[in-house]
């Protein structure tokens, strides 16, 4: 049953798109998420089974329906599904590993997701990253992690028929990136959004 309470963390923040689509940014809320640890070899059967997607190798994607699955370590996952499928998801994991050594964690409100879309969302990114978002370097169907000004963050760009990156960040860095975003594409005529009633920011 849906908790009518939960609130995601960019709940006051409006989506925002540039004229002519060249950047935008919006939430993408309340997905469900889990940490995964596992070894590859003896559990990725598993998994496949519960889910219906094999686990990535190293910096890739791979998905299924509303299932997917971000590399993040040699043995470690980030599981993304969604909305209010988090318990689903990590009952159907746990059972499928049981006896294997393993770690399911449930991170859906430790984590919240910024779609960043238009042609400008390489170069606006790329203002508060060390990472190289050139088309060569950085393909569709690839995650990395990284710094992002002073937050870290997963970035994926899921393979689809137009670009967009998602960055997964910490829920209490969610605004801070949401504003260092908002500043970065204003270059390709994003608007500059509004704070909450008396909310400062400071970026």
């Amino acid at each position: 049953m849906a908790d009518d309470r939960r609130r995601s963390p960019l709940a006051h923040r409006r989506p925002l798109e540039a004229d002519g689509g060249a950047f935008g940014l919006a939430e993408r809320p309340l997905l469900a998420k889990l940490i995964l640890r596992a070894d590859a070899e003896t559990g990725g059967a598993a998994v496949e089974k519960a889910l219906g997607v094999s686990l990535p190798g190293a910096s890739k994607i791979a998905a299924s329906g509303d299932v997917s699955l971000l590399w993040l370590g040699p043995d470690e996952w980030m599981v993304v599904g969604a909305p209010e499928a988090e318990g689903d998801l990590a009952g159907r994991l746990e059972e499928a590993l049981s006896g294997m050594p393993h770690q399911v964690v449930r991170v859906s409100d430790y984590y919240t997701t910024i779609a960043i879309s238009g042609t400008g969302a390489r170069a606006a990114l790329a203002k508060l990253t060390t990472l190289d978002l050139d088309p060569v370097a950085f393909k569709a169907g690839e995650v990395r992690g990284s710094n992002f000004a002073k937050a870290v963050a997963v970035l994926a760009l899921p393979e689809s028929d137009e670009e967009v990156f998602d960055l997964h960040i910490r829920a209490t860095m969610a605004d801070y990136l949401w504003c260092l975003l908002t500043r970065s594409g204003r270059e390709f005529g994003i608007a500059q959004d509004v704070p909450r009633s008396g909310e400062r920011l400071v970026v």
